[in-house]
């Protein structure tokens, strides 16, 4: 189920990446997709499930993410 789940969040991205990592995920979200302008600290954008949860409906895969992460855990 993880890895369909996985194949969908790329097929939603363009591109495969390692979703676990926070800087490629937000350079995803929030360099390629342009979904969101959140707050930026030193390290880059957050990914936490807070943003992720403001994103719902900006990009079909912070949907896909929600539940990558809810599976995972």
């Amino acid at each position: 189920m993880l890895e369909q789940l996985t194949e969908r969040i790329y097929s939603a991205c363009g591109e495969k990446f390692n979703i676990n990592s926070t800087q490629q995920l937000s350079k995803i979200l929030f360099e390629k997709t342009q979904s969101y302008r959140g707050k930026k600290d030193k390290d880059g954008y957050s990914t936490d499930v807070m943003v992720l949860e403001e994103l719902r409906g900006a990009h079909p895969s912070c949907e896909l993410l929600l539940e990558y992460r809810q599976i995972q855990n």
